[in-house]
């Protein structure tokens, strides 16, 4: 559906198997409501954001050295999420410079209707990054094992000084969102914010609650920016998920459904938070789609590199048409925190399978979002762009 020029990057985590999927119904219409956001170790704070509220469709093209091309295949759709940039050095106050390509790229997905999200990793430090000399050595640990050039960072220290002429995690995530937002991005999406489910991140350690106290100060940073925030899994067998899901505005997942723990994700659905998944394994669209619509969640079958190739969207599994992109964008938040808790239900026919009608061979028909190619892989560094989990 679009070439979207895009950078490196991805991420999953190791699964954790849980208990079967449950199956929900929930109407369906966007929603756009005011939210204020507030943190354990932050004031709250009163801003103007999009709050997404349930969403049908998305695509995912976070891989490197673009034009990515979407396939015509999956029709319209209400969510790009696009990596961040972040490579074309520092401005003078220290936040990284705007990408041409990027910005190009989101004027684009506004102009179609859409939103975007704003790929940032903020769990690992990334030495291609144009703010990787911000970081204090001395809060990076060990090597993430599998992605070469990362290494863990002690989120625990969201506001402890550094020496000069270092920055703090604070400064750094704060200065990463507003180039997110100096972009025309509507939401974040923070990656390996959950290190403390890893067995050996380096000299240091984490626990949930420090986890969970470095998402609450992340959201509030992204709301005060009028930036939306995306979960990234999270699915990790405790309380995280129950803790966060009422201060967050959606979940990005991957292999919910491989992993038999999509069923971890209902307190996203019962708050009203949609759920944007992918699926690598390679599901039959006629055995994973009538489950996902049902869930419900906005799920793709896509490769690995996350590359734009795109298999299907289930939402055009039966239907004879693709979702709408939704026309309003955001609300001035109230001064208290406002969470929806819609009635689900549990259906136990909610889609028919069928023979399916709904071709999924990509298209080689393309619409280009941005006349800007930019490739993103550092000179020596490695290819980025992957999917699957640790």
């Amino acid at each position: 559906m679009v070439n979207v020029p895009v950078a490196a990057t991805r991420r999953p985590r190791r699964p954790l198997l849980v208990c079967a999927v449950s199956v929900f119904a929930i109407a369906g219409a966007l929603t756009f409501v005011g939210r204020t956001s507030s943190s354990s170790n932050a004031e709250p704070v009163a801003a103007t954001w999009w709050d997404p509220g349930p969403l049908t469709s998305w695509a995912y093209v976070i891989g490197e050295n673009a034009p990515i091309a979407v396939p015509t295949n999956i029709g319209n759709v209400q969510v790009y999420d696009i990596d961040e940039g972040n490579q074309n050095g520092l401005g003078a106050n220290g936040v990284p410079l705007s990408d041409p390509g990027t910005v190009s790229s989101v004027e684009a997905v506004h102009a179609s209707g859409a939103h975007a999200i704003c790929y940032v990793d903020a769990g690992t430090a990334e030495n291609w990054r144009s703010d990787y000399g911000e970081f204090d050595p001395s809060e990076l640990g060990g090597a993430d094992p599998g992605w070469p050039g990362e290494e863990f960072i002690n989120v625990a220290d969201w506001s402890t000084p550094v020496p000069a002429p270092y920055e703090t995690l604070q400064t750094i995530m704060t200065n990463r969102f507003e180039l997110c937002k100096q972009e025309g991005f509507d939401a974040v999406e923070a990656d390996n914010v959950d290190a403390y489910t890893d067995d050996d991140i380096g000299d240091f350690t984490l626990t949930m609650a420090e986890e969970e106290a470095y998402i609450d100060d992340l959201v509030s940073v992204a709301h005060g920016d009028g930036l939306a925030y995306f979960l990234k899994n999270e699915v990790n067998g405790d309380s995280l998920l129950d803790t966060e899901a009422p201060l967050v505005d959606g979940e990005i997942n991957e292999s919910c459904w491989q992993y038999d723990e999509c069923s971890a994700l209902s307190i996203l659905v019962k708050e009203g938070k949609p759920i944007l998944n992918v699926e690598y394994e390679n599901f039959a669209e006629a055995k994973l789609c009538p489950e996902a619509l049902a869930f419900p969640m906005a799920t793709i079958h896509a490769g690995l590199e996350l590359d734009g190739t795109i298999t299907y969207g289930c939402w055009q599994y039966g239907a004879t048409s693709a979702p709408t992109t939704s026309s309003s964008t955001t609300t001035t938040a109230s001064s208290t925190t406002t969470t929806t808790d819609p009635t689900t239900t549990t259906s136990s026919s909610t889609t028919t399978t069928t023979g399916s009608t709904t071709t999924t061979s990509s298209s080689t028909t393309t619409t280009t979002v941005s006349s800007t190619s930019t490739t993103r892989s550092p000179t020596g560094g490695p290819h980025r762009g992957h999917g699957g989990r640790h």
